[in-house]
């Protein structure tokens, strides 16, 4: 099990350079085998600028050394052994490391340990002994996500044995990754719930970002792949020398070589300075959906992942580190508490011409519609076999055309009609008894199916007409497909639930299939959007007698409400068909 539950500081203090070199050599005697002296440097760097200070910690007892406030190797109490953690990890290339499935990663992050069957032990596969130091990927994903000790050898895989393969003792989402800078080395880690593999083009990519960051790192400049506050650092003296204005871009039109940080950064700055009243403390990515992606050039779009920061959380901490903002982190939510309005970012910042959403948007699939332009949706009833008479005797002599879009079968109507039926019949029977009053003579009880009374009934005109459409059977058509389908529209259902015990939330999107929106596009868009990792999955328990499933797009954070707003505008659903379901579960007093 995980050794980092929680990380409770007792004592710190710098490292003496002597003590420095003897942790170097017993590195070096410990994992020589794996690594060189170089790479040891690159843990524990010999650098004046860069002391190593170390954290004494009281729970769990061990020993943690920390450069430039990044934890980078510890030891604990009961053993001799060192571990380097995640963020070390993301720099040495060449540690040892056992590959698994994306599915056994759910449960390491877990706090599970390794289980002999859950590893790849093909030729390919590292071979190692008992009591050595490993670190854990995803195949397909070259970044660690944790490090443990083996309790079992590589010898095993030939005789079937079943059990403990490692002993997990720090992974990605635990106390001591929280006591870092929280970043994570791609797309592909989702905190808490799993790791992914990344695509063949994306793995290319982890992996000259990898080279890059260890020849960057020889060379004295050590910083993580996706070290934001590194990139930040350099953007920031670009605007506080060149003082970034867009005046001559307004005449021009927007660069189309725009770097990715800038614009992320332009667009953050030129929010700030359109709220100047800015209600604090707000929520980071209310204020990203709100104000930051309006805020952004002309002619441009704002995508998190083509920056150097990955995600908004890396960005927002590498402002917090040039002091332009205060933020703190509340039930899994990044707020933001202060903003320094006398920065120099701020004041030299010259304001761009925004981006203005118009009456026309364009979808995820990049087909431009009006926004008033909803969806056509269709409903139709069938009189079952007691309602037939009933129908054929008054639907020719009221419905004079009975030829509309898609030609349906000449049993089927739509509500209106079915009200136009009704009134018809209703005049001509004279039962109308007081205002919209109907009473039900013995042909209407017979279509609601009613049992025989001893005094005739009355309905209000409305109930009587959804009475009779709840006997009928329905049937529905979305869109422009001819298609009908059986039963009637069932509403695209928004859903927000807790997870890890309800300091974070995510947001569960069923149903779009059925209105012509694909799951994977719209993952991708909600992604972009709101600066959040978004999956598509199979909605448990949906596939009947070995049938398709229904599949679902999940969206880390709660954004209920932006959802159901993004779909009204840019996929122009009726707002009565998005249904927000809030599974939260209420606080107490």
């Amino acid at each position: 099990m995980g050794l980092w539950k929680r990380l409770e500081v007792s004592t710190s203090n710098a490292v003496r350079s002597s003590d420095v070199r003897k942790l170097r050599q017993d590195l070096l005697q410990q994992e020589g085998r794996w690594i060189t002296e170089e790479e040891i440097e690159l843990i524990l760097p010999n650098s004046k600028t860069q002391s190593i200070i170390l954290v004494k910690c009281s729970s769990p007892k061990a020993n943690l050394f920390v450069v430039d406030k990044e934890p980078v190797l510890f030891q604990p109490a009961r053993s001799a052994l060192y571990f380097p953690t995640v963020y070390a990890l993301w720099k040495v290339r060449r540690w040892p490391v056992l590959e698994t499935t994306q599915e056994v990663s759910k449960f390491l992050l877990g706090g599970a340990d390794l289980m002999l069957p859950g590893i790849f032990r093909d030729r390919s596969s590292t071979a190692w002994d008992v009591g050595q130091v490993f670190a854990v990927c995803v195949r397909g994903n070259p970044c660690p996500f944790a490090i443990g000790v083996t309790l079992l050898g590589s010898s095993n895989s030939d005789k079937n044995v079943k059990g403990k393969a490692l002993s997990v003792e720090h992974f990605v989402g635990d106390a001591l990754w929280e006591y870092g800078s929280k970043l994570v080395p791609n797309q592909g880690f989702l905190i808490g719930e799993a790791v992914l593999p990344l695509e063949n083009e994306e793995s290319e990519t982890a992996e000259r970002q990898s080279t890059q960051m260890s020849e960057e790192a020889e060379n004295g400049n050590i910083s993580c792949a996706t070290n934001s506050n590194h990139a930040v650092d350099e953007l920031g003296k670009e605007l506080e020398e060149h003082q970034i204005s867009d005046s001559e871009e307004a005449e021009t039109g927007v660069s189309a070589e725009i770097d990715p940080d800038q614009l992320l950064i332009q667009s953050f700055l030129q929010a700030l300075k359109n709220q100047p009243d800015l209600p604090l403390p707000m929520d980071a990515s209310k204020f990203y959906v709100d104000h930051v992606v309006p805020s952004r050039p002309a002619g441009t779009t704002l995508d998190l992942k083509a920056t150097s920061f990955k995600k908004l959380g890396g960005f927002l901490k590498a402002m917090a580190k040039r002091k332009l903002i205060k933020t703190k982190e509340q039930r899994g939510a990044i707020l933001i508490v202060d903003v320094d309005r006398q920065h120099e970012l701020l004041r030299s910042f010259e304001s761009h011409q925004s981006e203005v959403p118009n009456a026309v948007e364009t979808s995820a699939c990049g087909v431009s519609t009006p926004r008033d332009q909803t969806i056509p949706i269709e409903e139709w009833f069938k009189p079952k076999p007691h309602q037939r008479a009933f129908f054929d005797t008054n639907a020719l002599t009221v419905l004079s055309d009975r030829g509309l879009n898609g030609e349906p079968p000449l049993d089927l109507f739509q509500s209106e009609q079915v009200r136009k039926i009704l009134e018809h019949y209703v005049r001509l029977h004279g039962l109308e008894r007081a205002p919209n009053t109907i009473e039900i003579d013995e042909d209407l009880g017979s279509c609601l199916q009613l049992p025989p009374a001893a005094h005739p009934r009355q309905l209000h005109f409305s109930e009587l007409h959804r009475s009779l459409l709840n006997t009928m059977e329905a049937f529905h058509r979305i869109g422009r497909d001819s298609k009908l389908h059986r039963g009637r529209v069932r509403p695209i259902q928004v859903i927000v639930e807790d997870r890890q015990g309800g300091r974070k939330h995510i947001t569960r999107i069923q149903r779009i299939g059925s209105y012509g929106i694909e799951d994977e596009q719209f993952a991708a868009d909600v992604q972009r959007r709101f600066a959040a990792a978004a999956t598509v999955s199979d909605v448990a328990g949906s596939a009947k007698k070995g049938g398709v499933p229904d599949t679902e797009v999940t969206l880390q954070g709660s954004f209920a409400s932006e959802v159901v707003e993004l779909l009204t505008n840019a996929y122009h659903i009726p707002s009565h068909l998005c249904e927000i379901v809030d599974k939260r579960k209420k606080r107490g007093k």
